[in-house]
């Protein structure tokens, strides 16, 4: 039997097939990263036009300047900005160009963009995209400015611009909020002050850039609803809060201090719960509280002494008993105390009645000199610190020198020579004339915010600033120190006296004369307290009370 024939077959294997297509990927993957990675072809081939780019822009620029430093001189009036400008729009187009004048010798050059920067020597450099945000602004729902506080329930947007030189500006995001573009302006609803954090992000040729904004707002008033001068409002201060009336102090002939107090009785209490708003202060959120009526029990004022510190003491005591500091919150408040003084009352008083007032006077008006007194000139200590005092023919000029509402430290009996607070030693004294009598205040006073919206006028008769100056709360019966000193001059001498409300009437107590006499007068207290709105709350209706726990 014959052998069969084998035919012989040429192929390849079905792994060589497999191992073929994987090098030839791999091979492909090479060539795709040669071409697009980061260090492709294709990407070192961009980022080599984009340098060539700009050094034509660099380049293109420095002709520009070049040309325009020719201009200089080869043309009349030639701005040199504008040169440029007009230079570089052949290049790349009108509306594409802008050259600032910085006003130093260097210039600011933006080309559809782009920002450049050339220096005072001419040499031009590309500056790196950034975010620029603007400044913050508080407006309301119509988009007019907030100019006043929002007392209660309201909304303020806030508004700001934000650029990216060079790329654009693609979200601005904040915690809580929902920031939008409107009008270019990314506009926030807020609805409670406090500090809001925003972050700005956007893209450029240089990347992505971040950047962030911090705006405080403060538009929403912490007044409580209603309240207005005039309001009643309850508080009582710390019942163990005492001051010490010193002896040394109040008058040349006292001997014992007194330990006032707030204990509800007895000789030295001086506890007051009831108050009136004085004053508010909208922008601060302050208010002032004024006593509803003077203290219950009275203090010795008198002789060189009395006159010396009677500012000093009268608050002092107002602060140390009606005043106290206290935390809620992790807050720390301040109530500072302080007694009446007759500025309070001249600031609220009109125009005419001001100058009626300043017309009071027989040897003198106010604020005008008699002659210089040789023969009685003696004087308080105090005297030569106020501002205006002359003694020995010198004013005092010092910048420093006390209003007659204003002492910072007491004045000891052994700061003079004799041991009394008085000075006998001078040649001359020449004192003005700042006593004033006002019998009748009445109609004396501005009328308030809230009466004049009503229609009430400026000295309408027993007005609400009348009430609360003037009066015990009901009528003209109370009788309490001002804080503050006056001068009353005669034809042969002058008399330092303190001044006071006397029923109703503006008036003042004989302390001291320079002929060497004196007189001690016991009369009331009348605290003023300034706190922080946000102490007082609501309590009922109209009803309000300063919380301190």
């Amino acid at each position: 039997m014959g052998k069969l024939k084998k035919n012989k077959v040429s192929g390849i294997t079905l792994i060589a097939l497999v191992v073929s297509i994987i090098v030839l990927l791999i091979l492909a993957g090479v060539s795709i990263q040669m071409l697009t990675g980061d260090n492709g072809i294709l990407t070192r081939a961009g980022e080599s036009k984009k340098k060539t780019d700009e050094a034509s822009i660099l380049e293109n620029i420095k002709l520009a300047y070049n040309n325009a430093q020719i201009g200089k001189y080869t043309k009349a009036n030639e701005n040199f900005a504008d040169t440029m400008q007009e230079e570089l729009e052949k290049t790349y187009g009108a509306g594409n160009v802008i050259v600032t004048d910085n006003g130093d010798g260097t210039y600011l050059v933006t080309i559809n963009g782009k920002i450049y920067e050339i220096d005072g020597e001419g040499n031009v450099t590309k500056q790196g995209a950034s975010i620029v945000v603007g400044e913050a602004t508080f407006k309301d729902a119509s988009g007019n400015g907030i100019t006043t506080k929002i007392q209660g329930e309201g909304t303020v947007y806030i508004h700001f611009t934000a650029s990216l030189t060079g790329g654009t500006i693609s979200s601005v995001t904040s915690t809580g909020l929902t920031p939008t573009l409107t009008n270019g302006e990314w506009v926030t609803p807020v609805t409670a002050n406090g500090t809001y954090e925003f972050t700005i992000t956007g893209s450029s040729e240089d990347g992505q850039k971040t950047a962030t904004k911090s705006v405080v707002v403060n538009k929403f008033s912490n007044l409580p609803s209603g309240l207005q001068i005039g309001s009643v409002v309850s508080y009582t201060p710390t019942t163990t809060n005492i001051s010490i009336w010193e002896a040394d102090l109040c008058s040349t002939s006292q001997t014992t201090d007194r330990t006032l107090n707030m204990t509800g009785s007895g000789a030295d209490n001086m506890t007051i719960t009831n108050w009136k708003v004085l004053n508010i202060d909208e922008e601060n959120e302050t208010v002032e509280l004024i006593s509803t009526t003077p203290s219950p029990n009275t203090v010795c004022l008198g002789k060189a002494q009395g006159y010396n510190n009677a500012v000093y003491l009268l608050n002092k005591a107002c602060n140390e008993l009606y005043g106290e500091t206290l935390t809620k919150g992790g807050t720390t408040y301040t109530i500072e105390g302080r007694n009446l003084s007759i500025k309070d009352i001249e600031d609220r008083m009109t125009d005419t009645a001001l100058t009626s007032a300043h017309s009071y006077g027989s040897t003198a008006t106010w604020g005008n000199r008699t002659a210089k007194y040789t023969e009685y000139k003696n004087y308080p200590l105090i005297y030569a610190h106020e501002k205006g005092s002359i003694i020995n023919e010198s004013e005092n000029t010092n910048t420093s020198a006390y209003e007659l509402w204003e002492q910072i430290t007491p004045i000891a009996k052994s700061e003079s020579a004799s041991g009394d607070g008085k000075v006998s030693t001078a040649t001359s004294i020449q004192p003005k004339q700042t006593y004033w009598s006002g019998d009748d205040m009445r109609t004396a006073f501005k009328a308030t915010k809230e009466e004049k919206n009503a229609g009430k006028a400026d000295g309408t008769s027993k007005n609400i600033n009348y009430t609360l100056l003037m009066t015990n709360g009901s009528g003209r019966t109370a009788t309490y120190w001002l804080a503050s000193r006056c001068v009353w001059v005669d034809e042969n001498k002058c008399y330092f006296r303190i001044s006071c409300v006397n029923g109703g009437s503006i008036d003042s107590c004989w302390s001291f004369d320079s002929s060497n006499g004196g007189g001690e007068t016991w009369y009331a207290l009348r605290p003023v307290i300034s706190l922080s709105s946000e102490l007082i709350k609501k309590n009922g209706t109209n009803n309000y009370q300063v919380v301190t726990e």
